[in-house]
């Protein structure tokens, strides 16, 4: 599979192919530090394939990897036209976009329910046996604690993990990837806290059963009751999603609002503006890519830990072979990860898990490792990480 030892950050496209200029279009992908996306969505009753492909071409001009939304490798075109038709489809998503060096996966679908799984497997089993080399893509709903949630995917939040490995190694697919925004919520910010760690530990578990790298959506757009990320929002989502071990990003979403709707203040709005948004997501993209998207691609989690206040059930910090001791100047709480880097060794990754203080943190390392040229008493901050190389 393409670009296995890569993190990718990406963003959630809605826009109908052939709407946009696609330099332009896809300048902005590269201006806001994006190396994967969803195309513009293909249509077609409405679209021509032609529509995708200056797009495409574009993309593969600024080493974007694109997952193609479109419609023929959905599963609800399964749902709707029956085996026949959508075998058909597929192959022509096939013929049409799969020849392009920027294409390295197709959408499968979103959000599926308890009546949609059946259709996400198959669907995704007959994209994979017509393209075997191609990545797919699919998006679980978050269990935010409903009172109906049985009701809506036909397990508890208890078992959900459970349900999608299954659905994820049934079908083949290629990554676990969900959505949670309730880390930006007004109503109960605490519990909306609770809530995005308990999804990231679920999915984690759920990703390990199914073997599959860890996605998840993250927010940049306000709407209902979350709030406008500030910089600092869209800092602390990428450490803490990180520490968490998260391989890929996808950003809900870049182009946003219609003026009526309470969507507000996407990276660019309605008018095709870029909004302040654009600016603090394009450095915190950057900057992440820049210092520790190779290191994180490189690694894998061995566990995390929560020091101070612990979160979703994440487990309490407590002193190994790693880590002694971690401490918090302000006494905000931190994120404390362990992980193994590809090749051998392993690092430390330490977050401020404050969104609103800075803070300077003091580790304490276990006697069997040291560290070189990296202090282990630092400032972050709010929502910055810190990665630290270990020495035998």
């Amino acid at each position: 599979m393409a670009n296995e030892n890569k993190f990718h950050i990406g963003f959630w496209n809605y826009n109908r192919a052939g709407t946009k200029p696609a330099e332009q279009y896809v300048n902005e992908w590269k201006e806001l530090g994006m190396n994967t996306a969803l195309s513009s969505v293909f249509d077609p009753s409405v679209s021509e394939p032609q529509d995708l492909f200056a797009e495409l071409d574009e993309a593969e001009k600024r080493g974007i990897a694109i997952i193609v939304y479109d419609y023929r490798t959905h599963w609800t075109s399964l749902m709707r036209g029956g085996e026949k038709a959508f075998r058909g489809g597929v192959e022509a998503a096939r013929r049409d976009f799969g020849k392009y060096k920027a294409v390295f996966g197709f959408h499968i679908g979103d959000e599926p329910k308890k009546e949609d799984i059946p259709f996400v497997v198959s669907a995704a089993r007959i994209v994979k046996e017509i393209m075997p080399d191609k990545f797919l893509f699919m998006n679980f709903l978050p269990y935010l604690g409903e009172a109906n949630f049985a009701d809506t995917v036909g397990v508890s939040g208890r078992d959900y993990h459970t349900l999608a490995a299954q659905t994820v190694a049934d079908g083949s697919l290629s990554v676990m990837c969900y959505d949670c925004y309730s880390q930006c919520t007004v109503i109960n910010p605490e519990r909306g806290l609770n809530m995005y760690f308990k999804n990231l530990n679920l999915f984690a578990q759920a990703a390990k059963e199914a073997g599959v790298p860890l996605w998840t959506s993250l927010l940049s757009v306000g709407h209902w009751h979350y709030r406008v990320p500030t910089e600092d929002d869209l800092r602390w989502q990428l450490s803490t999603a990180a520490a968490h071990g998260v391989k890929g990003i996808m950003w809900y979403y870049v182009y946003g609002g219609d003026g009526e709707s309470s969507y507000r203040s996407a990276p660019v709005d309605e008018n095709g503006y870029k909004t302040p948004t654009f600016d603090a997501l394009a450095r915190q993209n950057r900057a992440f890519m820049k210092h520790y998207g190779d290191r994180f691609a490189n690694a894998e989690l061995i566990k995390v830990e929560h020091s101070g206040i612990s979160y979703g059930g994440t487990p309490a910090f407590s002193s190994d072979e790693f880590v002694k001791s971690a401490s918090s100047l302000t006494g905000t709480p931190l994120i404390v990860s362990r992980f193994a880097v590809r090749g051998g060794g392993y690092a430390v990754v330490v977050v401020n898990l404050s969104r609103d203080m800075p803070t300077c943190v003091t580790l304490t390392l276990g006697d069997k490792f040291s560290v070189s040229d990296e202090p282990t008493e630092f400032w972050l901050a709010q929502g910055q990480l810190k990665w630290i190389d270990l020495k035998d």
